[in-house]
């Protein structure tokens, strides 16, 4: 999965002021990848939104969405790189989907998912964005910012996923201080209906919340029992990243 990032990364760093466009040869020619692979990739793109193709040349250029994206992605390729043999490890340990997101301005986005065979049917992909008010990965760092520092972006307007979406700030809130009081994370259904998932936050080297690592798995899986093993892996992998890019706890 992880090379399936750096490739992405990789295609969308070819477009230049010079080369605002380029065919499927051309990409898979500076890139270096199979024409098949490469075909793949701008599909995916295309999909995502960031790339938009030129029917009447099949070309493949720009779209706003990826301008707005691919800024925000390469700011977190170091995160990446760093969190990545984590993130597989975590996945291995638990035999459910592993994912590294990052938050901005009330949202969180998936930057890394590792995964095996009997889950990949999971909803969730590189690129996608999900309020952090009802995310196990965005509680988990919303649990540790000042309250004055995103509640105004969720007064302007709650969004819900699924019908169990929680919209009350005060249940929230109770929900912060259990992130707090045992270092993690926990949603049912609130994003996608019969998942669950565990959160817990990554600090940088200003002890500030800046992404989380989180499990998702199918809502059975997710007993009393395993919510709080999962929870202890989840914590502990979230605490050695941090560690990594410079973090001290005391």
């Amino acid at each position: 999965m992880l090379s399936s990032v750096q490739h992405i990364i990789s295609i969308l760093r070819l477009f230049r002021l010079d080369r605002p466009e380029m065919s499927l040869a051309q990409v898979s020619r500076y890139t270096g990848l199979p024409k098949s692979t490469t075909n793949k990739l701008l599909q995916t793109l295309v999909n995502m939104g960031f790339l938009e193709k030129v029917a009447e040349r099949a070309h493949y250029r720009p779209s706003l969405q990826m301008f707005e994206m691919s800024h925000f992605i390469l700011n977190h390729l170091a995160l990446v790189q760093e969190a990545a043999p984590f993130i597989r490890h975590l996945a291995k340990q638990s035999g459910q989907v592993a994912h590294l997101t990052c938050y901005d301005k009330g949202e969180v986005t998936w930057l890394v998912k590792i995964t095996h065979a009997h889950n990949d049917h999971l909803y969730s992909r590189v690129g996608r964005r999900a309020p952090a008010s009802i995310a196990a990965s965005g509680k988990a760092v919303l649990a540790f910012l000042e309250v004055q520092e995103w509640l105004p972006t969720f007064e302007s307007g709650w969004r819900r996923l699924t019908v169990k979406s929680n919209m009350d700030p005060n249940v929230l809130l109770r929900e912060l201080d259990f992130v707090r009081k045992n270092g993690y994370s926990f949603q049912e259904e609130e994003v996608d209906l019969g998942v669950c998932s565990i959160g817990a936050p990554i600090f940088n080297e200003r002890m500030r919340p800046i992404a989380s690592v989180s499990l998702a798995g199918h809502v059975n899986l997710f007993t009393t029992e395993m919510i709080k093993q999962y929870g202890r892996l989840t914590k502990h992998t979230a605490l050695a990243i941090s560690e990594r890019i410079g973090c001290r706890s005391n």
